[in-house]
Protein backbone atom coordinates (compact mmCIF):
# COMPACT_ATOMS: atom_id res chain seq x y z
CA UNK A 1 0.00 0.00 0.00
CA UNK A 2 1.48 3.40 -0.82
CA UNK A 3 2.46 5.51 2.17
CA UNK A 4 2.69 9.55 1.54
CA UNK A 5 3.56 12.40 3.50
CA UNK A 6 1.42 15.53 3.10
CA UNK A 7 1.73 18.78 4.05
CA UNK A 8 -1.64 20.37 4.61
CA UNK A 9 -1.95 24.53 4.71
CA UNK A 10 -4.05 27.29 5.91
CA UNK A 11 -4.13 30.73 5.23
CA UNK A 12 -2.88 31.78 8.81
CA UNK A 13 0.19 32.21 10.81
CA UNK A 14 -0.72 29.77 12.96
CA UNK A 15 -4.14 27.59 13.88
CA UNK A 16 -5.07 24.55 15.79
CA UNK A 17 -8.24 23.53 14.09
CA UNK A 18 -10.43 20.42 15.72
CA UNK A 19 -11.46 18.16 13.33
CA UNK A 20 -14.26 15.75 14.17
CA UNK A 21 -14.77 12.87 11.62
CA UNK A 22 -17.44 10.20 13.45
CA UNK A 23 -16.00 8.92 16.72
CA UNK A 24 -12.39 10.27 15.91
CA UNK A 25 -11.35 13.86 16.82
CA UNK A 26 -7.94 15.29 15.07
CA UNK A 27 -6.55 18.27 16.88
CA UNK A 28 -4.87 20.05 13.46
CA UNK A 29 -1.60 22.68 14.09
CA UNK A 30 -0.84 24.34 12.03
CA UNK A 31 2.34 26.12 12.38
CA UNK A 32 5.10 28.34 10.85
CA UNK A 33 3.36 30.79 9.10
CA UNK A 34 3.78 34.64 7.54
CA UNK A 35 1.33 36.28 6.30
CA UNK A 36 3.11 39.37 5.85
CA UNK A 37 5.30 37.30 4.10
CA UNK A 38 2.35 35.61 2.12
CA UNK A 39 3.56 32.61 3.74
CA UNK A 40 0.63 29.92 4.81
CA UNK A 41 0.67 28.08 8.31
CA UNK A 42 1.67 24.15 7.23
CA UNK A 43 1.08 20.79 8.72
CA UNK A 44 3.19 18.02 8.01
CA UNK A 45 1.61 13.91 8.83
CA UNK A 46 2.27 10.58 7.52
CA UNK A 47 -0.54 9.42 9.28
CA UNK A 48 -2.77 7.89 6.80
CA UNK A 49 -5.65 8.14 10.18
CA UNK A 50 -4.92 12.31 10.42
CA UNK A 51 -4.95 12.43 6.57
CA UNK A 52 -7.90 10.63 5.74
CA UNK A 53 -9.99 12.94 8.69
CA UNK A 54 -8.73 16.26 6.97
CA UNK A 55 -9.16 14.99 3.46
CA UNK A 56 -12.91 13.86 4.53
CA UNK A 57 -13.70 17.14 6.19
CA UNK A 58 -15.69 20.15 5.27
CA UNK A 59 -13.03 22.30 5.51
CA UNK A 60 -10.99 20.83 3.12
CA UNK A 61 -10.92 22.68 0.05
CA UNK A 62 -12.32 25.63 1.43
CA UNK A 63 -10.19 26.31 4.57
CA UNK A 64 -7.36 23.74 4.46
CA UNK A 65 -5.61 22.86 1.46
CA UNK A 66 -3.34 20.17 0.17
CA UNK A 67 -0.07 21.83 -0.37
CA UNK A 68 2.62 19.04 -1.02
CA UNK A 69 2.11 14.85 -1.12
CA UNK A 70 5.47 12.78 -1.43
CA UNK A 71 4.98 8.63 -1.82
CA UNK A 72 7.38 7.06 1.31
CA UNK A 73 8.99 4.07 -0.53
CA UNK A 74 8.84 1.53 2.77
CA UNK A 75 11.66 -1.14 2.39
CA UNK A 76 10.42 -4.67 1.49
CA UNK A 77 12.50 -6.78 3.57
CA UNK A 78 13.47 -10.22 1.59
CA UNK A 79 14.41 -13.32 3.53
CA UNK A 80 17.99 -14.04 3.49
CA UNK A 81 18.37 -17.53 0.90
CA UNK A 82 19.62 -20.16 2.35
CA UNK A 83 20.20 -23.83 1.33
CA UNK A 84 17.44 -24.85 3.89
CA UNK A 85 14.82 -22.54 2.34
CA UNK A 86 15.27 -22.91 -1.41
CA UNK A 87 11.81 -24.90 -2.21
CA UNK A 88 11.54 -24.19 -6.19
CA UNK A 89 14.37 -24.40 -9.05
CA UNK A 90 14.15 -20.08 -9.43
CA UNK A 91 15.23 -20.06 -5.78
CA UNK A 92 18.16 -22.80 -6.33
CA UNK A 93 19.12 -20.80 -9.05
CA UNK A 94 19.02 -17.48 -7.36
CA UNK A 95 21.35 -19.44 -4.44
CA UNK A 96 24.22 -20.99 -6.83
CA UNK A 97 24.10 -17.21 -8.67
CA UNK A 98 24.55 -15.19 -5.13
CA UNK A 99 27.10 -18.04 -3.25
CA UNK A 100 28.98 -19.29 -6.29
CA UNK A 101 28.78 -16.78 -8.26
CA UNK A 102 26.75 -19.41 -11.69
CA UNK A 103 25.08 -18.08 -14.44
CA UNK A 104 21.64 -18.67 -13.94
CA UNK A 105 21.11 -19.08 -17.57
CA UNK A 106 23.71 -22.08 -17.45
CA UNK A 107 21.13 -24.14 -15.45
CA UNK A 108 18.08 -23.12 -16.81
CA UNK A 109 17.07 -27.13 -17.30
CA UNK A 110 16.25 -28.83 -14.19
CA UNK A 111 18.96 -31.98 -15.64
CA UNK A 112 21.52 -28.77 -15.67
CA UNK A 113 20.60 -27.56 -12.22
CA UNK A 114 20.66 -30.93 -10.65
CA UNK A 115 24.11 -31.63 -12.39
CA UNK A 116 25.22 -28.10 -10.64
CA UNK A 117 24.34 -29.31 -7.27
CA UNK A 118 25.74 -32.88 -7.55
CA UNK A 119 28.85 -31.53 -8.80
CA UNK A 120 29.00 -28.72 -5.71
CA UNK A 121 28.10 -31.22 -3.21
CA UNK A 122 25.00 -29.10 -2.26
CA UNK A 123 21.99 -30.13 -0.60
CA UNK A 124 18.62 -28.33 -0.46
CA UNK A 125 16.31 -30.44 1.67
CA UNK A 126 13.03 -28.95 0.70
CA UNK A 127 13.66 -28.79 -2.87
CA UNK A 128 11.51 -30.92 -4.81
CA UNK A 129 13.31 -31.98 -8.22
Amino acid sequence: MAHYRKTYMTRANEARIPIRLGDIMVDAHFVNGNMRDNENATLDTEDTLVQFVIENSPMFGKRIFLKSKILIEEPVEEPELTADNVTSLADARAFLEKEYSINPKSVISPNALKAQIAKLGLSFPNLQL
